[in-house]
């Protein structure tokens, strides 16, 4: 992925996935997928993507301060007392 063509075609980079439950063994058994925490891969998601754009210079660690506040802001319900910033500023 080259996420200078991402950034430049003015999207949000994001990734699309697909989870099953479970598969079979070659012996036909069925083996479920244990129950993830979402949240948790969601940091772990979100922490590379910013140590990558850090390392290739791409935003500051001033940028990356700012994003985490406005989230925790916009999940605490006070996304509208930021500067003026919607709730809805991800969806954009």
């Amino acid at each position: 992925m080259n996420i200078d063509k991402l950034a430049g075609c003015g999207r949000l980079s994001h990734f699309h996935t697909l989870v099953t439950c479970g598969a079979f063994t070659a012996q036909d058994e069925f083996l479920e997928v244990p129950e993830l925490d979402m949240d948790r891969l969601e940091t772990a998601g979100q922490e590379a993507v910013f140590a990558l754009y850090l390392a290739e210079e791409k935003i500051t660690p001033e940028v990356v301060a700012s994003i985490i506040f406005l989230r925790k802001t916009n999940q605490a319900g006070l996304g509208e007392t930021v500067s003026g910033i919607s709730p809805d500023w991800q969806k954009a």
